[in-house]
């Protein structure tokens, strides 16, 4: 078969191919040729898609429209006519100089394409070409996919190595059938062509971005800043309102069931806390869902592959509130740093004999009892101390009371909120290696102060941070 029939075959597979092919519906297509200069397919008239030619010595900017859509039937034609008018003529010319088709190629993308598509180049030629490294770059650099159709009846040509050179995958550099020098089975490379154009339609991952879970909280629930678990990027409150922005969810491709690709992220828990504001006693709920009469309080929202909004009711608990409850820290006493108090709650070791700084803090306003319930284990150096907390001060209001091996302090109603410390010191007892718990109440709440005492020498005593002084 000689190139001329070769090529005129090529363009019967491109048809039977590809562009017959449903699949490729929603894909636009365009053609260069090349040999001594490069020549596109284009619309002769804006207005008219069927009538076409091949242009020459053209510019991307002065095209009319050189992406075929096979969604429009008219614009299919179009395309069609092409590759079965003769409207593509084959050269006696042994140059290929596919440098000015690889720049054109990506002008025609930078004018023509559309925004988060994905794009592909396939290289259809039989010999040795010419090509800068300027051209390799403009394609390289935009992560267009390449796919090479090498038709050489010669193997001794730089066919694979521009491949190569352009980001192309070995598995997407094919060979043509020859049987014995003749060109025979034009439809079954085609269609290896096609196959791996449909590698680039098929979009590995979706983002779902703008993910919120918004919730009434009815005045009944405070968000408690910073508390909020991984995956969630930020969460706003106003009192009533209170969004949760989650960071965007990757939905990959999986498998294709039934002709539908099939999408998976990976699944995970979010959390964050409220507390009950001061006051709020019995059945507190977040506002009500009624889905039957489109009352949505409480929902999710987030943008859907199409780009459009998809909400979703979601269910809140009941909580009821028998009792007040307080929001206490209790650990190691860092001092004051920005006008807060810093109190570290985590587990922390120290060498046996260290006196260490405790520090409980919370708020109060009406009438309550204190109860500080200190580990037997260890030996308290001074009677704990109560201090209210202003403007970041400490005034110190009294000391408590020891009965019954527990103290106490009871706080004054006031008319406002108080910010409430309570500092002591206490020394991990020598030769003694265990955990040590502190304990303090404040009407139906509780938290607990822990930390481990170890044995050392001079090297781990250096290692082992003390705690501040007060």
């Amino acid at each position: 078969m000689n190139k001329g029939n070769r090529y005129s075959q090529i363009q019967n597979g491109i048809v039977n191919s590809i562009i017959n092919d449903k699949t490729f519906i929603n894909t636009k297509f365009g053609i260069i040729t090349f040999s001594d200069t490069a020549l596109v397919g284009d619309r002769n008239y804006i207005d008219n898609p069927k009538d076409v030619s091949m242009k020459g010595n053209i510019s991307a900017s002065n095209l009319l429209q050189p992406l075929f859509s096979l969604t429009d039937l008219n614009s299919k034609d179009g395309f069609r006519q092409l590759f079965q008018t003769n409207k593509i003529i084959t050269s006696e010319s042994n140059h290929r100089n596919i440098n000015e088709a690889l720049l054109l190629a990506n002008d025609i993308y930078k004018c023509f394409g559309e925004e988060n598509k994905n794009r592909a180049i396939i290289i259809l030629t039989s010999g040795e070409m010419k090509y800068s490294v300027e051209a390799i770059k403009s394609i390289k650099e935009q992560q267009i996919k390449v796919i090479t159709l090498d038709i050489s009846d010669d193997k001794d040509n730089n066919i694979e190595k521009l491949h190569g050179q352009l980001g192309g995958n070995l598995n997407d550099y094919i060979i043509g059938t020859i049987d014995g020098g003749n060109y025979n089975s034009v439809d079954t490379d085609m269609a290896e062509v096609a196959k791996r154009l449909l590698s680039v339609n098929k979009k590995l991952s979706f983002d779902v971005i703008n993910a919120k879970l918004h919730f009434d909280t009815n005045t009944n629930f405070d968000y408690i800043s910073g508390s909020e678990s991984e995956r969630i990027k930020e969460i706003i409150s106003d009192g009533e309102q209170l969004i949760v922005k989650l960071e965007d969810i990757v939905y990959q491709y999986k498998e294709t069931v039934n002709g539908y690709d099939v999408y998976e992220s990976d699944s995970f828990i979010i959390s964050f806390r409220v507390k009950i504001p001061y006051g709020k006693r019995g059945q507190l709920k977040f506002g009500e869902n009624n889905e039957e009469q489109s009352i949505i309080n409480n929902y999710i929202i987030y943008n859907k592959f199409n780009k459009k909004n998809f909400i979703k009711a979601i269910d809140t608990p009941i909580v009821n509130m028998l009792e007040e409850y307080y929001e206490i820290s209790h650990g190691i006493y860092n001092g004051i740093k920005d006008d807060k108090i810093i109190i570290d709650e985590k587990e922390r070791e120290f060498l046996v004999g260290t006196n260490v700084n405790f520090a409980a803090s919370l708020e109060v306003e009406k009438s309550e009892k204190i109860i500080l319930d200190l580990d037997k284990k260890g030996v308290l150096n001074s009677t704990p101390t109560v201090y209210e907390f202003i403007n970041g001060n400490l005034k110190e209001l009294g000391e408590m009371t020891k009965d019954n091996e527990k103290f106490y302090y009871n706080v004054q109603e006031y008319h406002e909120k108080r910010y409430i410390i309570i500092l002591y010191n206490y020394t991990l007892v020598d030769d003694v290696i265990i955990r040590y718990t502190n304990d303090i109440t404040v009407g139906n709440s509780s938290k607990m102060a822990t930390l481990r005492a170890i044995k050392g020498n001079e090297e781990s005593q250096e290692k082992i941070k003390l705690p501040d002084l007060f």
